[in-house]
C-alpha cells in the first residue's frame, strides 16, 4: 500500500509542478491552439497545446519508480514506455506540423505491436494468437482515438480518463493484478495533477499529443483486464468503464457516415456539444459527462461483484 501511495504521489506532484513550466514553454515556442475555426473551436484566445509533455513527466517519473519498486514488472514497463513515447511523439508532430491520419494510425499500430511483443500484453479472451493479436491492436488503436474524439471541451478527456482509471483500479484490486494497479494509480495521479490546469477555463490543452496518450493508456488497461480466456466479466467490464468514449466514438462515426462526411473530419455534433446547445455551460457539461463515466465505472464494478 505504501508503494502505491508513493507512485500516486510522484505522478501527481511531478505533473502538477511541471505543467506551469510546459505552459511557459508553449507560449515561448508558439505551440498554441488558435481560435481560427469558429465551427470547431469554442475557445476565444490562444491556448498552449503541449499537455502531453506535461502529463508524460508525471507518468514516466512514476514508472521509473515502479521499475525500482516492482523489479518483476520491468520488462512490461519498459515496453509500455517505448509505446507511449512513440504515441506522444506522433501526437506532437501532428499538433505542430500536421499529419495525415494514415501516418498517425501507423504510429499507433507500431505502438500496439510494441505492447504485444515487448510487454507481452494481449487481449486473451479467445486464446489464439491469430485472434488475440488483431483484437489487441483494435483495442489499443480504438481507445487511443476515442479519447481524442472526446477531447472537445476543457477538462473533458482528462477528467473522464481519471474516472475510468479509478474504475479500472478497483477492478484490478479485486483481481489482485499488480501491473494493472500500478498503471492505474500512475494515471490517476497524473490526470488529477493536470486537471488543475485543464479544467474550464483551461490554461493548457491536452493537444493530440496528450489525448492520444491518455487514450492509449486506457487501451492498455482494457487489454490488461481482458487477459482471462472465455470470460464474460473480462469482456464486459472494460466496455462499461469506457462507456462514455465508446458511445461518443460510435455515434460520431455513424453520424459522419450517414451525413457523407469524412470520418476523420471534426464536427461540433458530439453529445457534449448537444448538451451545451441545451444551455449547459462547459463546466456543467464536463461534470455531467463525469457523472455518466462514474455510473459506467460503478456498473462495471457491480457486474464483477454480482
Amino acid at each position: 500500500m505504501i508503494n502505491y501511495i508513493l507512485i500516486l504521489s510522484i505522478s501527481f506532484i511531478v505533473t502538477l509542478s511541471s505543467t506551469p513550466l510546459v505552459i511557459k514553454i508553449s507560449y515561448k515556442k508558439g505551440a498554441l491552439d488558435y481560435p481560427n475555426d469558429r465551427l470547431l473551436k469554442i475557445h476565444s484566445r490562444p491556448v498552449p497545446i503541449l499537455g502531453g509533455i506535461a502529463i508524460s513527466f508525471g507518468l514516466f517519473s512514476s514508472w521509473l519508480l515502479i521499475s525500482v519498486l516492482f523489479k518483476a514488472l520491468q520488462q512490461e514497463i519498459f515496453g509500455l514506455f517505448l509505446a507511449f513515447l512513440l504515441v506522444l511523439l506522433f501526437g506532437l508532430f501532428d499538433d505542430i506540423r500536421g499529419m495525415n491520419p494514415g501516418y498517425r494510425f501507423l504510429g499507433q499500430f507500431v505502438a500496439a505491436i510494441i505492447v504485444i511483443f515487448v510487454s507481452k500484453i494481449t487481449v486473451n479472451l479467445i486464446p489464439y494468437w491469430y485472434v488475440s493479436i488483431p483484437v489487441t491492436i483494435f483495442y489499443l488503436v480504438a481507445s487511443t482515438n476515442s479519447i481524442n474524439l472526446l477531447d472537445g471541451l476543457d477538462g473533458l478527456a482528462t477528467g473522464s480518463t481519471l474516472i475510468a482509471s479509478g474504475g479500472f483500479l478497483l477492478a484490478f484490486i479485486l483481481e489482485e493484478n499488480v501491473l494493472g494497479i500500478v498503471i492505474s494509480v500512475s494515471i490517476i495521479g497524473m490526470t488529477a495533477g493536470f486537471l488543475f490546469f485543464n479544467f474550464n477555463p483551461a490554461k493548457i490543452f491536452l493537444g493530440d499529443n496528450g489525448s492520444t496518450l491518455l487514450g492509449f493508456l486506457l487501451g492498455v488497461l482494457a487489454v490488461l483486464f481482458s487477459s482471462k480466456p472465455y470470460s464474460l466479466i473480462h469482456f464486459v467490464v472494460p466496455i462499461l468503464i469506457l462507456a462514455v468514449p465508446i458511445l461518443d466514438t460510435g455515434l460520431a462515426i455513424s453520424r459522419r457516415i450517414l451525413k457523407n462526411r469524412q470520418v476523420f473530419h471534426g464536427d461540433r455534433d458530439h453529445f457534449y456539444d448537444q448538451l451545451m446547445r441545451k444551455g449547459f455551460s462547459q463546466k456543467q457539461t464536463a461534470l455531467i459527462t463525469y457523472l455518466f463515466g462514474l455510473l459506467g465505472a460503478i456498473a462495471g464494478i457491480s457486474f464483477m461483484l454480482s
